[in-house]
């Protein structure tokens, strides 16, 4: 059994997971912690990897709240900043126009929670690959055992902003490439924008 995070726009390793297995669970009663990769992804921009961020209600008092609860702060101009700054990164790549209405869609309109945002473009993105991955849900926090730790392939780590992937990502081209060299492992769109469909099979035979 696979239990993963549920990342705001993933991470290519993220859904490499999904793409090479035919069921995962998403974990949805951990707490939210500032500075994880629930509210945030990696884009390759003009100006290097750069960090988006979802802004989310309740500073302080958030930390260590369900991540189920965690309501998005929308007093900030941050979707037209995401959007922008999105277009700014790949409005040049051969496949922005495949994905970018989509995201565009999900983005405007609005959901009140971090956690529905995230799970819409998840299944947003498996649509778009043809990706028929089963995503089931905890029940409750999964606290594993020793004698469980071999039945569950746990994956939750990853979330975290100190997490390192161990995992060689083979180089595909990239709008900044020359400036910048290869970038490996930033969010999904990142694929998706530069190889297409062709980012299915990218993420079907990476090595996890």
């Amino acid at each position: 059994m696979v239990i993963l995070p549920l990342p705001y726009l993933p991470a290519i390793e993220w859904f490499a997971i999904l793409a090479q297995n035919q069921q995962v669970v998403i974990e949805q009663f951990d707490n939210f912690t500032k500075q994880t990769m629930r509210n945030r992804c990696k884009i390759l921009s003009p100006n290097g990897v750069q960090t988006l961020s979802v802004p989310v209600l309740g500073g302080r008092s958030s930390q260590k709240k369900p991540y189920r609860q965690i309501l998005i702060d929308y007093s900030h101009q941050w979707v037209a900043r995401h959007l922008n700054t999105i277009k700014t990164a790949y409005g040049s790549a051969p496949f922005f126009d495949y994905f970018f209405d989509v995201l565009q869609s999900i983005l405007k309109s609005r959901p009140e929670r971090l956690f529905d945002l995230n799970l819409s473009l998840v299944r947003e993105i498996l649509d778009f690959l043809e990706l028929d991955t089963e995503l089931n849900f905890t029940s409750s926090f999964v606290k594993l055992s020793n004698d469980q730790s071999s039945d569950f392939q746990d994956f939750r780590s990853m979330i975290e902003k100190n997490y390192t992937s161990k995992v060689q990502f083979p180089p595909y081209p990239q709008v900044f490439e020359d400036k910048f060299g290869f970038q490996p492992n930033l969010s999904i769109i990142d694929l998706i924008f530069n190889l297409g469909m062709e980012a299915k099979v990218y993420l079907q035979q990476l090595k996890i």
